[in-house]
């Protein structure tokens, strides 16, 4: 069972050094983060859910003792309603996650189903890349209408619909 651990709100705060494996979930804000959150923790209320985008303000980390795994909710890219000042805070606190950060095994790049990779999601990919730490893309809301074809998805989730959440669940474990 997760269980909330830490939120980062400042570089200074980031975790590091510590014995548990980490995956790091990130996405354009209103991508349904949190929600898939929960459904793969199987918790309902364990990540914050909210219809305003942008929510997700600091880095939070949720623990896993039995599985010795750290999942990390990482603020939302985007479209987020918040001034340049608070974005560029958001930036220098991305930077001190992914800089040297041997517990991080994988980061889920979260992609709406309905939107495809916008270049702000290519722009991630690279981010996360140029720090040298594997990326898989998932995509969220395949459940939805007019949804469009990513070819380099490794999952196509549902949280309504409980689809791909337990491929998800695997790969986390096998980390």
């Amino acid at each position: 069972m997760f269980v909330f651990k830490h939120g980062a709100y400042a570089p200074g705060h980031v975790l590091k050094y510590h014995p548990y494996k980490e995956v790091a979930f990130v996405g354009r804000s209103n991508v349904g983060k949190s929600s898939l959150i929960n459904a793969v923790t199987g918790q309902k209320n364990l990540a914050r859910i909210s219809k305003t985008p942008g929510r997700t303000q600091q880095i939070n980390y949720f623990l896993d003792e039995k599985q010795k795994l750290y999942l990390v909710d990482l603020p939302g890219y985007g479209f987020a309603k918040a001034d340049k000042k608070m974005q560029g805070r958001w930036q220098y606190l991305m930077d001190a996650y992914f800089a040297d950060n041997p517990a991080l095994r994988k980061v889920f790049i979260l992609i709406d189903a309905r939107r495809g990779i916008l270049d702000v999601d290519r722009m991630m990919i690279d981010y996360v890349q140029a720090y040298g730490h594997d990326c898989s893309l998932v995509l969220t809301k395949c459940d939805k209408k007019d949804t469009v074809k990513v070819e380099q998805a490794e999952f196509c989730t549902s949280v309504t619909k409980k689809t791909g959440i337990e491929q998800l669940k695997k790969t986390m474990s096998a980390l």
